[in-house]
């Protein structure tokens, strides 16, 4: 069985492998206690300590959604982007929107929640 666990602590992925600091290995620790917890209670028949662990690195936007836009400047470029962690199960709608967006057609959807413009420079 495949459990994730979509949070922990910022790396740079330039030294993903690097010794954690004391306060962040503690951070981990809990973090890994909270998800054996978990397992126990909501699987109680798997054993709760993983046989492989594996550390993924991602990147998500502040708001933890997704971006479906034109570039700002060059509206030539879509942009689809901040997928990690949770894109994957909407992949076949969102190619379908980018699609779209790609050959001029209207999208099914508002997508204004997911605009660029919805940041500024201050909170990316």
């Amino acid at each position: 069985m495949k459990i994730c666990y979509h949070s922990g602590t910022e790396i740079d992925p330039d030294q993903r492998d690097k010794k954690l600091s004391n306060k962040d290995q503690t951070t981990a620790d809990t973090q890994w206690q909270t998800l054996v917890t978990a397992i126990k209670e909501y699987y109680p028949y798997i054993e709760p300590v993983p046989s492989v662990t594996e550390s993924c690195i991602y990147s998500v936007t502040p708001d933890q959604d997704y971006i479906l836009d034109r570039h700002p400047v060059y509206s030539n470029i879509i942009i689809g982007a901040g997928f990690s962690g949770h894109g994957f199960k909407c992949s076949p709608e969102i190619g379908r929107i980018l699609g779209d967006m790609a050959i001029g057609n209207p999208t099914a959807y508002a997508l204004g929640s997911f605009s660029l413009s919805r940041f500024n420079s201050s909170n990316l």
